[in-house]
């Protein structure tokens, strides 16, 4: 029988087909069968994947970009101090890249329960699930929480009319907490609102520390702090005589925002390695499904499709200051 061989690309020949056979999963250099080269080009792929992840529309990330990584060492995206930067990044990016996934996902289960609430044949099943959601949330809420509705709020930096004060029932505060003088006093969700015109301030959400969290999520203490401002401005407490009220939700506003992750999305999606001045980003693009997917904007996307019957709103963007203020705006679907 003869003996096969292969060519390299200068021409001269390579080792017998017979020892170019693919060993452990790689193939030999010299292999230039089609399945061997795509299987060579996966491998190093798998093996320059930090160095390649780096490769951004934007560009390589510059000394900046990889220090203010490093200023968050204890978040989403942890690392030991001994890694590279290419590294770190790397660990940062991929996280990114998976929640521009994530949010573009969320968009298009908003757009889905929006289209089946429009949807004669749909409807009725659509807000059943919606309603049972609702019920759950209320029947867990008088268990749980306390609430707490303040007079008008004027301190020339923020003017709402509500102040809302939630204190969980379940609240445990943690040995290392130093942000809140009073955490003990202090509500541990404290929220703005202004009712005439459907604007929200997040102010302080301290879900971390609440232990009664898994029994209603942050989307639902803000809405029922809403319907809370709305009932004693209007006097009205059911929810269809406050539908009107709670159509005009315009926006959920978030400053001084310290979550890590909503910090590190925001930053990766201004340019030049500097979350500086205002940015405005529009639903189809990375940096708006980035962000979206981040906790300090996911309950704003929870709030709209929860209550979609409701509100039949969508998100119109996502606006900027720095890394540390966010504002979620939304319109009529």
């Amino acid at each position: 029988m003869q003996k096969t061989t292969l060519t390299n690309r200068s021409g001269a020949a390579s080792l017998p087909l017979a020892q170019l056979k693919r060993k452990g999963g790689t193939a030999y250099l010299g292999d230039y069968r089609p399945e061997a080269m795509s299987q060579r080009k996966l491998s190093n792929i798998i093996h320059r994947g930090v160095a390649l992840q780096r490769q951004r529309s934007k560009g390589v990330p510059t000394g900046d970009e990889i220090a203010y990584v490093k200023g968050h060492p204890k978040g989403i995206d942890a690392y030991d101090a001994t890694e590279t930067d290419d590294t770190i990044w790397g660990k940062s990016h991929t996280a990114y890249t998976r929640d521009v996934a994530k949010g573009k996902s969320k968009v298009q289960l908003l757009e889905t329960r929006l289209s089946k609430l429009k949807d004669v044949d749909e409807k009725a099943a659509e807000e059943l699930k919606i309603t049972q959601s609702r019920t759950s949330a209320e029947q867990n809420w008088g268990d749980y929480y306390e609430s707490k509705v303040g007079d008008k709020i004027d301190d020339s930096s923020n003017d709402y009319d509500k102040m809302i004060g939630i204190k969980s029932k379940g609240y445990e505060k943690k040995s290392n907490e130093a942000v809140r003088a009073e955490p003990d006093a202090d509500p541990d969700y404290k929220n703005y609102f202004k009712v005439d015109t459907g604007e929200v301030h997040a102010d302080e959400n301290w879900g971390e520390y609440d232990d009664a969290g898994e029994k209603i999520k942050n989307n639902k203490v803000i809405w029922r702090q809403y319907r809370a401002a709305i009932e004693k401005e209007t006097g009205q407490s059911s929810l269809s005589d406050q539908t009107t009220e709670l159509k005009k939700l315009q926006s959920i506003s978030r400053h001084t925002v310290i979550n890590k992750h909503t910090n590190r999305n925001i930053f990766m999606s201004f340019d030049a390695g500097k979350a500086e001045g205002s940015k405005t980003w529009a639903p189809g693009t990375d940096e708006f499904s980035a962000i979206l997917q981040s906790p300090n904007a996911l309950s704003s996307f929870w709030i709209l499709y929860e209550e979609a019957d409701v509100l039949d709103k969508k998100i119109k963007d996502i606006k900027s200051e720095g890394d540390s203020e966010l504002k979620i705006n939304f319109e009529d679907a």
